[in-house]
């Protein structure tokens, strides 16, 4: 797989390039320390994955991932950065973001994530979950009773078919939950509906 790397500052990029360089696993596709030059490096080399920076100066990652899909690039996207934005890592999400590590993940971690992406999953740092379920411990969404228990499943990596044994319905009323979930929280996929029940303190 074909790995680029997106970061203002010179030590953040070498740092992850030796984590990556690490991996016989992963070809590297380049790195770039601006938002249009990283733009530019995409479009030639098409790399599978792109960690990127949550911080390009002027501009941040996501409006550097926002072009990126403007553009048509198909590349698949893994963030880098604190815990210290809530806001950011809540658009990240929603947005369908990949992937989110931290500054200070360990690098078996880095390479863990980068390769659950490039498999089409996702993966966001379990600090980042705890952080986001202790800044909003009191959120509850407005759900039926059965749609919150179908969404606390979800946050268990239950199959649909899993989640009609435990409660003795169908499939297909399943995936009517499942679909009004989205539709009221609004998100995209069943995935995120996993990671915003784990951030709510919901699948405890």
């Amino acid at each position: 797989m074909k790995v680029a790397v997106i970061a203002l500052y010179p030590m953040v990029r070498k740092g992850i390039i030796s984590i990556i360089s690490k991996d016989k696993d992963i070809e590297f596709a380049g790195e770039a320390a601006s938002f249009n030059d990283g733009l530019k490096l995409l479009e030639k080399t098409k790399p599978d994955v792109v960690l990127v920076d949550a911080y390009l100066g002027a501009k941040d990652g996501i409006e550097f991932i926002l072009a990126a899909k403007d553009r048509k690039l198909l590349s698949k996207f893994m963030i880098m950065g604190f815990c210290g934005s809530e806001k950011f890592i809540s658009k990240a999400i929603d947005m369908g973001v990949e992937g989110y590590v931290l500054r200070e993940a360990y690098p078996e971690e880095i390479l863990y994530g980068i390769r659950q992406i490039f498999r089409g999953k996702r993966y966001y740092d379990a600090d980042l979950i705890d952080y986001i379920h202790n800044t909003h411990r009191d959120d509850v969404p407005h759900l039926t009773s059965r749609e919150t228990e179908v969404l606390r499943e979800l946050a268990k990596g239950l199959t649909n078919k899993e989640i009609a044994n435990n409660f003795y319905i169908t499939e297909h009323t399943v995936k009517k939950h499942v679909s009004q979930i989205l539709t009221k929280l609004e998100l995209n996929d069943r995935t995120q509906a996993a990671i915003f029940a784990n951030s709510i303190g919901l699948s405890k």
